[in-house]
């Protein structure tokens, strides 16, 4: 190749690659930051709680109720002695969110809110698991219903000896709704 040859090639070359740069640069779609995660290394995990949302209070906090541990109950005696498990009475408690707490859904709620199915594109899903690592499905607190069950894991400062803590010392970490409370109500008896 003669030398005016290789200066055009070169020119040309060059004049390709800041076209590509050119294009590249425009189509570049603007960086994301990834979610940040919250500082834990104050709490320690004190517990795991299934639960159903009673009241979803004014300052962010819930009032859930946690079914109770069957009560063992002896009926009779001698040989007609039985011990059978009765269900205990429910207990209601009121739980404060932490300062970066996360709400999420265990599975993504397959209507909107109006009713209308809603298919997800797989860049939509992925924005949904964000932040990584973390179980389940973005959501937001105000998806937090009554009626809802949820998974609350539960932390404490370790300042307070597990020991020690009581309902009040502890702080919900993540809240994972798992889908609504499907038994129903005992009604009242019929008036004859």
């Amino acid at each position: 190749m003669t030398t005016p040859a290789r200066i055009f090639t070169g020119m040309l070359a060059l004049c390709c690659l800041s076209a590509g740069f050119l294009l590249a640069a425009d189509t570049k779609k603007p960086e994301s930051k990834p979610a940040e995660i919250a500082d834990w290394s104050k709490y320690v995990t004190h517990s795991e709680v299934k639960a159903k949302i009673v009241k979803v209070e004014r300052g962010g906090g819930l009032l859930i109720e946690v079914p109770a541990q069957p009560v063992l109950k002896t009926t009779g005696s001698g040989a007609n002695k039985r011990t059978m498990p009765v269900p205990g009475k429910p207990e209601k408690f009121s739980v404060i969110f932490a300062e970066g707490a996360l709400v999420r859904w265990s599975k993504l709620p397959k209507t909107d809110e109006n009713g209308k199915k809603v298919a997800h594109t797989p860049e939509q899903l992925q924005a949904f698991k964000m932040p990584l690592g973390v179980p389940g499905y973005a959501a937001e607190r105000t998806d937090l219903k009554i009626g809802q069950v949820v998974e609350l894991v539960m932390v404490r400062p370790k300042e307070i000896a597990a020991a020690k803590a009581t309902h009040t010392d502890l702080l919900v970490k993540r809240a994972t709704i798992v889908g609504e409370d499907t038994s129903k109500p005992a009604e009242p008896p019929k008036k004859k």
